[in-house]
């Protein structure tokens, strides 16, 4: 009997909703020629376990197969009317702030993603439910004065305010004026991944709270459509969502992009994706504490569930004393160095990713969130005589 791989982001994407925007046969022809190595499957096989998409699941590991047959579960799996509306919209008219072009199919299926998470399903008619004044309307769950402008325009083109049309027509006119800033967003703008595009649209033109705003399913769905419509799976990138199985990208993730200012330590000024994780993977540490960030990391991502919360001289006792999880150095230099290496001084943890700019990522207890480093901060923790190496055995 043919061996059966149940995956995708439909399984709970749609936990809010029985239409999924994906064809079965779609999901086949567009991911099986993904490059599926062991830790992608590995990757498939927690996710079935778990039966749910964890926060900062990949949607290259989710969409990945063999060409082996995809088994969907109860749901209904259908394209929809809405959805290529919208995609062929996007996707074909110009946009005087995107250099009078149209979005490429992964910034469009990064909004999408976004519509099918904030309208319950791509749907135009959508008001959130909730009795507050601001409730969102639409697409988009506009408020506020967005709303009222919404409403205002499609009354003067005398069409009611959930006509599909209308609402893709007023957000070309946020695009280009008042909402501009996300078609400048330098990430937005070179995204070739539909998770990055769906990531930054939520942040920079949604603005959603990074704790209730489902990054998962926004990721997720954009990874769907973007299928659906014919994108390639092994064309994702994994800079937008932390990924399992992967330490050193999840660890980024989690960091500020750029280096943290001396003072800048309570859970506002951490970075989004790590707002989240904290809370959910080792909510008990402080927000600079270095050594809980990279216990955060190493238990979103998956590596290591056992690795101690807190305490930098009780980590590195713990990976001396598994030497079949770890290898240990004393006094590594630079040349020495591998990504996702931890090194550890009295007091203090940090990783190295061997990127060029910034090639370290840490906190400081009652200092500085995480974020990236410097090679000057790098040079320096490699100066100190007590310095010591922990790589993890893969």
């Amino acid at each position: 009997m043919m061996k059966k791989i149940i995956i995708y982001i439909i399984l709970v994407i749609l936990s809010a909703t029985s239409t999924v925007l994906l064809p079965l046969s779609t999901i086949s022809s567009a991911v099986e020629t993904a490059n599926c190595d062991e830790d992608y499957r590995k990757s498939i096989q927690a996710f079935l376990n778990e039966n749910e998409v964890p926060p900062f699941f990949d949607p290259c590991v989710a969409s990945c197969t063999t060409g082996q047959e995809v088994v969907s579960t109860n749901t209904t799996i259908k394209n929809t009317e809405n959805a290529t509306i919208i995609y062929n919209y996007l996707t074909s008219t110009p946009f005087t702030t995107n250099n009078n072009k149209p979005l490429t199919p992964a910034q469009a299926a990064g909004i999408i993603g976004n519509m099918y998470v904030e309208s319950g399903g791509l749907n135009p008619s959508s008001i959130e439910d909730t009795r507050r004044a601001d409730k969102g309307h639409g697409l988009v769950q506009w408020t506020f004065g967005r709303w009222t402008n919404l409403s205002n325009f499609a009354a003067q083109q005398a069409k009611p305010w959930d006509d599909i049309n209308v609402q893709l027509a007023y957000l070309k006119t946020e695009l280009e004026g008042s909402e501009q800033a996300v078609l400048k967003d330098a990430e937005f703008a070179s995204a070739t991944d539909p998770s990055v595009a769906a990531q930054r649209f939520r942040v920079v033109f949604e603005r959603a709270d990074p704790l209730k705003a489902h990054d998962d399913k926004r990721i997720l769905a954009a990874a769907a459509v973007y299928a659906m419509f014919g994108g390639s799976a092994n064309t994702c990138s994994t800079t937008a969502s932390a990924v399992a199985g992967d330490f050193v990208q999840t660890a980024i993730n989690f960091a500020l992009e750029t280096p943290a200012t001396e003072g800048k330590t309570s859970k506002a000024d951490a970075r989004d994706t790590y707002q989240v994780a904290k809370e959910k993977f080792n909510p008990s540490v402080d927000w600079t504490d270095c050594g809980g960030y990279i216990a955060t990391a190493l238990y979103a991502s998956g590596v290591d569930t056992n690795y101690p919360t807190v305490g930098v001289s009780t980590q590195l006792a713990y990976v001396k004393s598994n030497t079949a999880k770890y290898i240990v150095m004393t006094k590594p230099k630079l040349t020495d160095l591998q990504p996702g290496d931890i090194l550890y001084i009295s007091g203090h943890t940090t990783i190295y990713t061997g990127k060029e700019k910034y090639p370290m990522v840490d906190a400081s207890l009652n200092g500085r969130v995480p974020s990236v480093r410097s090679s000057s901060a790098l040079q320096w923790m490699l100066s100190q005589n007590e310095i010591e190496l922990a790589r993890i055995v893969k």
